[in-house]
């Protein structure tokens, strides 16, 4: 994960730069969310715990976890059915305008 997070902050930027570690920062002025994690992603407890603190922030925050899925599964409709289930998950939550 350390080369990913070398690879997602820009050269020129601190690591304590403002928006780069969600961690540090109030989340309660965010908008409504919704979080989906896979069984088998191995940022899921990340994503977990980011649901958990939005909430604990007061953000209203959907969350759906898909059972044997793994990172990027949404991108793969013609391999997993679940594909098809969260992107329309994601479609509904934009469409309510939560």
């Amino acid at each position: 994960m350390q080369w990913f997070w070398n690879h997602y902050m820009c050269q020129s930027e601190s690591l304590e730069a403002p928006l780069a570690d969600l961690r540090q920062h109030d989340l309660g002025q965010l908008p409504p969310a919704l979080v989906i994690t896979a069984e088998y992603d191995v940022l899921r407890d990340e994503g977990e715990a980011f649901a958990d603190r939005l909430e604990s922030s007061g953000v209203p925050v959907s969350r759906s976890q898909y059972a044997g899925m793994l990172h990027g599964f949404i991108h793969f409709a013609a391999a997993f059915d679940p594909s098809a289930d969260a992107l329309n998950e994601v479609s509904s939550f934009v469409r309510s305008g939560a």
